[in-house]
């Protein structure tokens, strides 16, 4: 087998493979290991994907600290997260997560200047991951810059030109509206009426999910007849809707969107 800190055969057929099975089993020879010598070695290998495998199992091995120390922990999530390769990156918050879980100290200015730089990331990628873990973000950081800062992100991905990102966006309105001041909350309905009527179907029926879900926590089951699907017609399950078809004869869902408010 082709080592995976081998810096010389990357033309070699095996090595990949090689490369990937190492980092693979990277958990299990850790924990018998004085050292994390062949997992560091993989932190910075040739190949992307090893990089991104191991950047993947960061948060793992972080439940086997001390075998890393902290600075290494640290030094390890930093080269992970400036890679050029946005699939290693993307692993970064996740990561950072983990280490706040560990207990690792990070500055408060330096975790927000990270989530700063993820929100404005050129991949659509990174930025859908903030999304996603924007409430588990608002756990690591004080309320005033979550209810500050953080809402301004979640507004730009509200509007953002991919879609996935928008859709993330709209998906996690009802977890993330309880969490806010009600000032923070009354920054986000602009938007959220906006993407009742997007372009995308697929926003849209995302919203549509949403405010189903927020009206059954709710006791109230009328979002989709506001929106012109009866019981157990979620847009998502009509097949023959096409992208740009309107809900029920209506050409947005805006009237699901007054259950937040």
């Amino acid at each position: 087998m082709v080592h995976c800190q081998n810096r010389s055969h990357l033309t070699h057929p095996l090595y990949f493979s090689a490369s990937v099975f190492g980092v693979s089993a990277r958990i299990d020879i850790v924990r018998y290991c004085a050292n994390g010598r062949m997992y560091k070695g993989c932190v910075k290998n040739e190949v992307p994907q090893v990089r991104r495998i191991a950047a993947a199992t960061l948060k793992a091995l972080l439940e086997y600290m001390p075998l890393f120390e902290e600075a290494e922990a640290l030094e390890m999530f930093q080269e992970f997260n400036k890679d050029e390769q946005d699939s290693v990156r993307l692993m970064s918050i996740e990561n950072l997560l983990a280490l706040k879980k560990a207990n690792v100290s990070l500055p408060d200015e330096a975790i927000k200047e990270m989530i700063k730089t993820w929100a404005e990331d050129k991949s659509w990628r990174i930025r859908y991951m903030v999304a996603e873990k924007i409430c588990e973000l608002i756990n690591i950081v004080d309320k005033e810059y979550f209810d500050t800062a953080l809402v301004d992100y979640f507004q730009k991905f509200m509007k953002d030109d991919e879609t996935e990102v928008r859709a993330i966006s709209v998906s996690k309105v009802g977890e993330l509206l309880p969490l806010l001041s009600t000032e923070g909350a009354h920054k986000l309905l602009p938007n959220l009426k906006a993407l009742s009527s997007d372009s995308q179907l697929h926003v849209r029926r995302t919203l549509l999910v949403t405010c189903r879900l927020a009206g059954g926590k709710a006791g109230d089951d009328s979002s989709g007849a506001e929106c012109g699907a009866g019981e157990g017609e979620l847009p998502a399950n009509r097949e023959h809707l096409a992208d740009g078809q309107q809900f029920g004869g209506q050409r947005d869902c805006t009237g699901c969107v007054g259950r937040f408010e």
